[in-house]
Parts: C-alpha cells; sequence; structure tokens
C-alpha cells in the first residue's frame, strides 16, 4: 500500500471516528432517556398496582371482612392512578 492510500485510510478512519463521539447515536444514555425510563417504570408500577387491587378486591386470598378488603382494593387502586399518572406526565414531558 503507497503513502497516498495509507493516509487515505487514516483520514477515513479518523472521519468515522470524529462522527461516532458527536452524534446524538453515539449517547444513547442520555438525561432526556432516562428520564423517559422512568416514567415508563412509574407506568408499569401503576399498572400493577391496579392489578393488585382489582385481585385483593375480587378474590380477597387474605380472608378479610368485605370493608377491609373494600379498603384495600380502593387503596391499591388510588395508588396505581397517581403513580400511573406521574409516571405519564414524566414520560410526555420528555
Amino acid at each position: 500500500m503507497g503513502t497516498r492510500q495509507a493516509s487515505l485510510l487514516i483520514r477515513y478512519r479518523r472521519g468515522w471516528a470524529n462522527r461516532a463521539l458527536h452524534s446524538n447515536e453515539a449517547r444513547p444514555n442520555s438525561i432526556g432517556e432516562f428520564v423517559y425510563y422512568i416514567g415508563k417504570t412509574l407506568e408499569l408500577m401503576g399498572i400493577a398496582c391496579l392489578g393488585a387491587g382489582l385481585y385483593l378486591g375480587c378474590v380477597n386470598p387474605f380472608d378479610y371482612s368485605e370493608a377491609k378488603a373494600m379498603g384495600v382494593e380502593m387503596g391499591f387502586l388510588t395508588l396505581g392512578v397517581l403513580i400511573f399518572f406521574v409516571g405519564r406526565l414524566i414520560e410526555k414531558r420528555q
């Protein structure tokens, strides 16, 4: 390989290295993406709380009285809705 070909190859490689360092694709873990995943996680936690509330209210696996089972159900449903909407708000801001 001649010196001209070697210098072109070196310039080509440096160009790709600089492009990778300064492009947005090289930094996928930015703060915005991190906050987006926090919002998504909170949404999923809210949905899990909603499911747990419905399960505890309908199945009543701990043999609570009807009033106590309804209180637990309403608590989980309220918590699930609040967590879900906070997660949705955080996700939509990003």
